[in-house]
Parts: structure tokens; C-alpha cells; sequence
């Protein structure tokens, strides 16, 4: 990992590597030689969290992981949250009757965070992990900027015009059609590409022995390499295969824009078009369903 500098992301850096692997416990050698940073700056962090109770610290291996601060701060944090609960049941149900993993993701500002998952026997089960935290950036989360305001959808772009390399209108074109298309039919859908292997490649590496990865800076390079590669399914011919990565659809509290976003991915196959606009139809369904339930209302589609 590239060291990092900025005072806060080295406490992010800490507390987002301890999330990525809750069942371990890590020693202060270990823990700066994976997240790059020398050992006395390394302690300082630790023994601060760890006063403050956010760490826990065992007293005869001396290793850290996750304190009871982190529990207290995520109950609290969800009771700002009441269509969380609703959509745990749903979401279940959901993924164990279409035989795919799912998830839910949350809007924190410039960042998405997957708050909850229902997962089947999958390979990705420990690499997408709750409290993976991911830049919102163009092209990722189109499913949070589709009902947004149209200065949220350019400050989305901006996040990622400084890395266009070349046809920045064309690129701000091609993102502002997939925005319309999940807005017209309530989903979106992403395919896999080389840049989602690539970000996957390093997500790996916070459960394995090496450097772990600065999640910001892979979340970056995974949304700029997307420029030159169809990351969203903007058209779907039903007779037509797809190897989809994800179909992802908003659920509404009392607020004109989403609140949280409902996930379904990675089949395991490649996907027809039917199959694909089948299973968005049932994950539209749900989110309307968490949606009303929490008192707020998915907008009407045009497509319908």
C-alpha cells in the first residue's frame, strides 16, 4: 500500500482494514506493514481507537481488532435508518428465490457503503463485505444519482471528469443516457468488465497475507479505467446473454431522492435479456414495497 499521508485516512485506513477482516486479530508489525505506515504513527492510532474503545486490544497477544465503540456506533447509526430493518426480510427472501447473492448499499456523501448482505455460497462472500466503502464516483452508483437534481448529476461527473483522459463531452453523454435508462425502468444493471476484475483483484488483498490496497485510490482507478470499457447495460435484448455483475434498484424514505439501494449479484452464468428484465421487475417490486412501507413512495415510471 502507498502510505498515506492525510491524518484522517490513515484512521480510515485502519478501521476499514479491521471491518474488511472482523474474525482476526492483528499485531502492531503486522498491521503497519500492511497498511504502509511506519510503526510509531501505526501505535499512535491504534492506542487512541483502542482508549476510546473502538479497538480492542488482547492482553496477552497483545493483538487489535474491533471494539464494542464500533457496535455501540452502528446501533445508533441505524436507528437514523428505519427502512434498513424493513428490507432485511425482503432482501432475503429475494435473493434466496432467484439463487443470487444480495445487498444493500448506503448514499454517505460522496462515498456507497454496504450496510447489509445476504449471501449464498459464493467466492465474493468475504471480498464484498459489509462496511465496504467505495468512492461515488461516475459511472458507479447510477442507482443513487438517476432522481437526483441536475447539480447532483454534474458534481457525479466532475468527480470524474479530471481523470477523462480524452472526449469528456462524449463520456458526460454516454453517463447522462444510462442515468435516463435506470430512471425509465427503475433498475440498473452493470456487466462485467476488466476494470471490476482488476478492483476485485485488490479488494483480495484485504483478506490475504500482503499489502492491503487504499480502497479510495482503487475505487478511483476502477471508476477511470471504466471510461473506455460498457460497464452499464443501457440496452437489453431478452433474447440476448449477458454476463451481468450486478442489477441494483433505489428504495425511497420521505426524501425526493434514494435512501438506500437494493442489489442482486454475481450470477454465476451469464444472464438473458428476459431473465435480466425479469429479476429487475422483481427487484423493483421490493424496493416499491420497502419504500411505501417506510412512508415514502418510488416514483412512477415512464416505461411502465
Amino acid at each position: 500500500m502507498r502510505p498515506v499521508s492525510n491524518p484522517a485516512r490513515r484512521i480510515l485506513a485502519v478501521l476499514d482494514f479491521l471491518t474488511a477482516n472482523p474474525g482476526d486479530a492483528f499485531g502492531l508489525t503486522e498491521l503497519s506493514r500492511r497498511l504502509g505506515l511506519n510503526k510509531p504513527t501505526c501505535h499512535g492510532i491504534l492506542s487512541t481507537l483502542a482508549r476510546a474503545g473502538y479497538l480492542s486490544q488482547d492482553a496477552a497477544t497483545r493483538a487489535y481488532r474491533l471494539g464494542p465503540s464500533i457496535l455501540a456506533a452502528g446501533s445508533a447509526a441505524s436507528v437514523q435508518l428505519p427502512l434498513l430493518d424493513r428490507v432485511r426480510e425482503e432482501m432475503r427472501s429475494l435473493g434466496e428465490n432467484l439463487a443470487v447473492a444480495s445487498a444493500v448499499m448506503l448514499r454517505a456523501r460522496d462515498h456507497y457503503v454496504i450496510v447489509d448482505r445476504f449471501a449464498l455460497p459464493d467466492p465474493l462472500v468475504e471480498i464484498i463485505h459489509v462496511g465496504l466503502r467505495l468512492p461515488l464516483m461516475a459511472p458507479l452508483g447510477a442507482f443513487f444519482i438517476a432522481w437526483s437534481s441536475p447539480a447532483v448529476f454534474e458534481a457525479w461527473f466532475a468527480s470524474a471528469a479530471e481523470e477523462i483522459s480524452h472526449g469528456p463531452a462524449a463520456v458526460r453523454a454516454r453517463f447522462a443516457r444510462s442515468i435516463a435508462v435506470v430512471r425509465s425502468r427503475g433498475f440498473d444493471v452493470t456487466i462485467k468488465t476488466a476494470a471490476e476484475a482488476d478492483l476485485l483483484d485488490g479488494l483480495r488483498r484485504l483478506h490475504s497475507g500482503g499489502e492491503a490496497p487504499d480502497l479510495q485510490a482503487l475505487g478511483r482507478r476502477f471508476a477511470t479505467a471504466l471510461e473506455d470499457q460498457t460497464y452499464q447495460l443501457d440496452e437489453i435484448d431478452p433474447r440476448a446473454h449477458y454476463a451481468v455483475s450486478a442489477i441494483a434498484a433505489p428504495v425511497f424514505g420521505t426524501a425526493p431522492h434514494p435512501e438506500l439501494a437494493l442489489t442482486l449479484g454475481t450470477p454465476h452464468r451469464d444472464l438473458s435479456g428476459r431473465e435480466i428484465l425479469d429479476f429487475g421487475a422483481s427487484l423493483v417490486e421490493s424496493a416499491r414495497r420497502v419504500s411505501e412501507a417506510g412512508g415514502g413512495r418510488f416514483p412512477p415510471l415512464p416505461s411502465a
